[in-house]
C-alpha cells in the first residue's frame, strides 16, 4: 500500500468497532453492571490505549473500553488500523505503543527523512529544524552513527512557514552533506533554493503521519524495536540499546 493511501485509509477509518453490550440475563429489568465494587478501584487498573483518551481494562477475559471521564463503557472489538490486528488482551494494548514501521508500510526515505549513521538498525526521530532540544538530541547521536541508521523526519512547527521553507531546503537540497551539517549547526542561510521539481506536498503527509503515530511534540523518538519516547531519552545510548 502506498504511504499516501495508508494515511487517507487511516485518517477517514475509526479504530474502534464497537458491538452490542453484553446481553442480560432473562427477567432482569434494567442494564447488566459491567463491574462490580469500588469503581475507584476498577479504574486505577485500567491501561491507556495509545494515541486516545480511552482506556481498556479487562472483565472476565473481555476487554472494555472506558473514556476518559469514566463515565462510558464500551465493549467490543478492538482494532489496531496501523498493524491491521485486533487486540484482544490488556497486555495486546501495552505492546500497541510500539510499532511495526515496515509491517505498516511506512518507508520513512519517502517521507524525505534526512539520513545519519550507516548502523544495522533504524531509528526514527520527529524534529523542528529550530527547536534547540532537537539539536542537542542530534548531537547526541554523533558517537552512535556506527550502530544505528538515524532517519530525520522534518515536522515544522517552531516559526511556521519559515520552518517549512528552511524544512524543505533540506530535503531537497542535492547535497544532503550541507543538510546534515546545518542541522547539527542550525546554520540554514547558505542552503540553496528548493529546485522546482522538489514534492513540497511531502511535508502535508509528513505532518499526517506524524498525528497518526501520536506524535505530541519534537524531539519524538522512536526506537529500533519501535518503543516511543517524547523528548530526548536521559540516555540515549541506554535508551536504544535497550530499545534495539
Amino acid at each position: 500500500m502506498s504511504i499516501v493511501r495508508f494515511i487517507v485509509t487511516a485518517l477517514t477509518t475509526g479504530l474502534i468497532v464497537a458491538t452490542p453490550a453484553l446481553s442480560q440475563p432473562p427477567g432482569q429489568m434494567g442494564p447488566t453492571p459491567l463491574f462490580e465494587g469500588d469503581p475507584r478501584e476498577i479504574t486505577s487498573q485500567v491501561v491507556p490505549l495509545p494515541g486516545t483518551d480511552i482506556s481498556a481494562v479487562d472483565r472476565d477475559g473481555n476487554l472494555v473500553l472506558i473514556t476518559s471521564n469514566k463515565r462510558y463503557a464500551v465493549v467490543g472489538k478492538v482494532i489496531d488500523l496501523l498493524e491491521r490486528k485486533e487486540l484482544r488482551t490488556i497486555e495486546d494494548i501495552k505492546q500497541a505503543r510500539r510499532l511495526d514501521f515496515k509491517g505498516i508500510g511506512i518507508d520513512f526515505t519517502e517521507m524525505g527523512a534526512v539520513t545519519f549513521g550507516n548502523g544495522p538498525k533504524e531509528v526514527i526521530y520527529f524534529v523542528d529544524p529550530y527547536c534547540p532540544h532537537c539539536n542537542e538530541l542530534l548531537k547526541q547521536s554523533r558517537g552512535l552513527f556506527d550502530d544505528y541508521t538515524f532517519r530525520v523526519v522534518l515536522v515544522p512547527l517552531y516559526k511556521g512557514p519559515v520552518a517549512a521553507d528552511t524544512s524543505i531546503r533540506l530535503v531537497c537540497n542535492p547535497d544532503q552533506d550541507q543538510s546534515r551539517q546545518a542541522l547539527f549547526s542550525k546554520q540554514f542561510d547558505n542552503l540553496p533554493a528548493a529546485p522546482d521539481s522538489c514534492d513540497r506536498a511531502q511535508f502535508y503527509r509528513n505532518a499526517a503521519v506524524a498525528q497518526l503515530l501520536n506524535v505530541e511534540g519534537v524531539p519524538f523518538v522512536y526506537a529500533p524495536n519501535g518503543e516511543p519516547h517524547l523528548g530526548t531519552p536521559r540516555d540515549l545510548a541506554a535508551f536504544l540499546e535497550d530499545n534495539a
